[in-house]
């Protein structure tokens, strides 16, 4: 507004100049073309005010979307603010609780650490008290190994002891029945000189020409049988009953008191199998030798083969095991014990 209202006043200041010019000397070709000039000035005057207006308007126009663009600014300015509000109260509220998770994973360190502590000293504790077992362990060991040293040193001599006693009963027990042999054969000799029938068995007696019957046994002899078998069943039922060391004493003296009844092979192979339960293996061998060795043809040598082959097996001896049980086989095909030996020989090939 202020530039038009300059424009005007600078036209009636030129118009008023022209009047008293014309007033004063002017000509009248001169007022005419001061005339023209005031024409061609005030047309431009005009069109000087149109494009200030136009300008005004633009400017207003400009203005107003000036106005406009800094009201949304404003208001976006706002939105902003607001934001940054909210932005703040979270990181406020983020930095809180980031503080209280500090201070709590402090709390939560310094109890894990305390807990290492304790459990530190209870693993030094536990290897204090492992160093203290395996050191008294060692002392035990080492006692016991010595204990069992001793032990097995008394054992073996007892054995020895016990494998010379028996060798000199057998060489004993040879060497009377070498005499006993001996005295036979005298008695038979001198029963051919005289020509007197030679007794075997003291429950038969000579019969006469013309007799009928023949002299019934005495009463002596029924004695020693009926005490031998006694003798014989008790042993039985001491092996029965698992008392292994005195059936074996009962059936060697059953053996050496009646060396020639029937029993008396079984006798030796039972006391064999005692040897043989109480785990006395190597003794139980020599035991089975004599029945098979003194018996060949008796029924009970492949059962004494048998108990030998098992025998050495659990002395660990397998190679003689195969040969004992071999043996079974080639020698007593069809008894009972041959198929005992044939499914152990294919046990030892596993």
């Amino acid at each position: 507004m202020k530039k038009l209202n300059n424009s005007y006043s600078l036209g009636w200041l030129v118009f008023v100049l022209c009047c008293l010019i014309l007033s004063s000397c002017a000509t009248t070709d001169d007022v005419r073309n001061l005339d023209i000039r005031l024409r061609n000035l005030k047309s431009k005057l005009v069109e000087v005010d149109r494009n200030v207006i136009t300008t005004q308007q633009q400017s207003g126009d400009s203005v107003n979307r000036v106005q406009k663009q800094q009201a949304g600014l404003g208001a976006n300015l706002d939105r902003i603010n607001n934001d940054l509000l909210q932005l703040k109260g979270r990181l406020d509220e983020s930095r809180n609780r980031y503080r209280n998770n500090q201070a709590r994973n402090k709390e939560i360190i310094a109890e894990i650490d305390s807990r290492l502590l304790e459990l530190n000293a209870a693993v030094s504790n536990l290897q204090d008290q492992l160093a203290a077992l395996e050191s008294s362990t060692a002392v035990k060991l080492q006692s016991l190994e010595n204990s069992t040293a001793k032990q097995l040193r008394s054992l073996e001599t007892g054995i020895a002891k016990i494998q010379r006693a028996r060798a000199r009963e057998a060489a004993a027990r040879a060497e009377a029945a070498a005499r006993a042999a001996e005295r036979a054969r005298r008695k038979a000799d001198q029963a051919k000189e005289k020509d007197v029938v030679h007794e075997i068995t003291p429950a038969k007696v000579k019969v006469k020409a013309g007799s009928v019957k023949a002299a019934k046994p005495s009463v002596a002899a029924k004695g020693k049988k009926s005490a031998a078998q006694k003798m014989y069943d008790k042993a039985m039922n001491l092996f029965k009953a698992g008392k292994y060391d005195k059936a074996y004493d009962l059936f060697n003296s059953y053996t050496e008191k009646y060396p020639k009844s029937k029993p008396a092979v079984n006798s030796r192979f039972w006391a064999a199998d005692c040897l043989f339960k109480q785990k006395e293996y190597a003794l139980a061998i020599l035991e089975y030798q004599n029945v098979i060795g003194d018996y060949p043809q008796h029924s009970k040598v492949p059962a004494a083969l048998l108990k030998q082959g098992m025998a050495f097996e659990a002395l660990e001896d397998r190679d003689t095991a195969r040969i004992v049980y071999n043996k079974i086989l080639s020698d007593f095909p069809k008894s009972e014990q041959a198929i005992t030996a044939k499914n152990k020989l294919q046990k030892l090939k596993k």
